[in-house]
């Protein structure tokens, strides 16, 4: 996160060890500092009142969030301010030092409708240099992967993030499925976790296919069909790969035609209307509940991801969450 101090928080400066602890969060790479007039009289009447050696540890200390802040921009900031007023409304935010060595302290966290498959998936679909970031952000207790228990247990736990606004929604995101039976038609639930993220600044990202499964490539889904010998598997595959990239895209992964036959009305369409006979009857049952688990492999590269079509948006994906999460 981009910490911007005010030049004027240095007319009446805060405590020594509140100042440190700002620094540190720097210092281990969990924040950028900046000062919001580093020519303000008030800042410099206090830097030139420090020691060599501290003047020269906060000179570094700005060239360097300046100059991450260059090459890596951070998509969140906090502009703390004299006094201990809070408003989160502003942007950015204006919070006091007492209240902002709280919200620096706390990981961002990414709210998931299953905190296991989803995220190994974020994982899995990230390039070997993302992946090793996201693991040491993780590790390091900057990032944090929270299971939001489903779509609808999601949103419940959102709402009192944003009512009031405060330091949880600053540091809180959610992925979440369409879970959309045709391309455009979000589901019902889908669409009131996003249009409820839209109205209140949080960010979410819905994703453009039904479900992280339909993400998996062919060339993985292959090598899951041919170990071992189960016939009915391939027949799965087969069926699969010979469908259309859209009815591919929102075909149900877990469960196949059987695991829709209960969903009805305008969202359902006619994208699979043209499946008839042995190839519907091999994609009744879809290929098994556990298939994200292949997620979990590391076996998925950047280059099954282009083939497959969906590199710019996962690539997106990962890069948005790096971006919020430092």
């Amino acid at each position: 996160m981009k910490i911007t101090l005010d030049a004027t928080l240095f007319a009446n400066p805060p405590s020594a060890i509140q100042l440190s602890a700002i620094a540190g969060y720097a210092l281990d790479g969990r924040h950028r500092i900046h000062i919001s007039d580093e020519g303000h009289p008030d800042f410099l009447n206090w830097l030139a009142g420090r020691t060599a050696q501290e003047r020269e540890e906060w000179e570094l200390l700005l060239g360097f969030g300046a100059a991450l802040d260059a090459r890596e921009p951070a998509r969140r900031e906090v502009h703390i301010v004299a006094g201990g007023a809070q408003n989160w409304g502003q942007n950015p935010p204006a919070i006091g030092i007492d209240v902002a060595l709280g919200v620096l302290s706390r990981p961002f966290r990414i709210y998931l409708e299953n905190g296991m498959n989803d995220k190994a998936f974020i994982l899995g679909v990230a390039s070997d240099e993302y992946r090793k970031r996201l693991l040491k952000l993780e590790n390091d207790g900057f990032l944090e992967f929270a299971n939001g228990g489903g779509i609808t247990t999601l949103l419940q736990q959102i709402q009192p993030i944003v009512n009031p606004r405060g330091v949880d929604w600053h540091r809180t995101a959610t992925l979440i499925d369409s879970d959309a039976l045709q391309p455009g038609a979000p589901s019902h639930q889908s669409l009131a976790v996003l249009n409820f993220c839209a109205q209140h600044s949080l960010w979410c990202h819905q994703l453009q296919r039904r479900s992280i499964e339909n993400y998996l490539p062919r060339e993985i889904l292959r090598g899951w069909a041919y170990t071992g010998k189960a016939p009915q598997k391939r027949k799965v595959f087969e069926a699969f790969v010979g469908m259309s990239s859209s009815q591919r895209e929102h075909y149900n992964m877990k469960t196949g035609f059987q695991g829709d036959e209960d969903r009805q009305g305008p969202n359902c369409g006619t994208l699979y209307h043209n499946i008839v006979g042995a190839t519907r009857a091999s994609l009744m049952n879809g290929f098994g509940s556990h298939i994200a688990k292949l997620y979990s492999s590391e076996a998925i590269s950047q280059d099954h991801l282009r083939r497959d079509g969906s590199e710019n948006e996962l690539r997106s994906l990962v890069t948005e969450i790096l971006a919020m999460a430092r």
